[in-house]
């Protein structure tokens, strides 16, 4: 076996018993202690159902400041419904394949193609959505006129500038 071949094999397999070390510590933590709290470390994680709600209560204050047409009203709908829909199916997904990371890291033998195959087909499906999110986002932003435009701009600029 060639050095650059040995280095990627050894390379590759450490990060390999890395993650899955990673992943059965955090479900050892998340079981024995009720998962991170936030203030003492990480919040519980994205999926809760609040979080949605926050989301897309946001979205309609700052649309609602922008007096939209009815017409651009519409665009603004697809675009809700489609996070609407995608949230409330990732809350459900989440649930399934944290029950099933669970279920498999229990075991003496976990079959780990499996869960890394179930991630990959999860990021391919996120990966979709946020595509076809992103095209109805800009068939909303192009139906929006000048000033409407500016006042989206101006709110992302100054959020940009809040966190440099």
């Amino acid at each position: 076996m060639k050095i650059r071949r040995r280095f990627y094999f050894i390379g590759g397999s450490i990060l390999l018993a890395m993650l899955i070390t990673g992943f059965g510590l955090a479900a050892a933590l998340e079981n024995s202690w009720g998962g991170f709290r936030h203030g003492k470390g990480f919040h519980r994680g994205f999926g809760h159902k609040d979080v949605g709600e926050f989301v897309l209560w946001r979205l309609d204050k700052q649309m609602k400041e922008l007096n939209l047409t009815g017409g651009q009203q519409d665009k603004y709908n697809q675009i809700r419904s489609s996070i609407e829909k995608h949230l409330t199916e990732g809350m459900d997904d989440r649930k399934v394949m944290m029950d099933t990371f669970h279920s498999e890291m229990s075991k003496d033998d976990p079959d780990v193609k499996l869960l890394v195959g179930m991630m990959k087909k999860k990021i391919d499906e996120v990966s979709g959505i946020m595509g076809t999110n992103l095209d109805l986002v800009v068939g909303f932003y192009e139906s929006l006129n000048v000033d409407q435009k500016n006042k989206i701009l101006n709110e992302i600029r100054d959020r940009m500038d809040a966190h440099h």
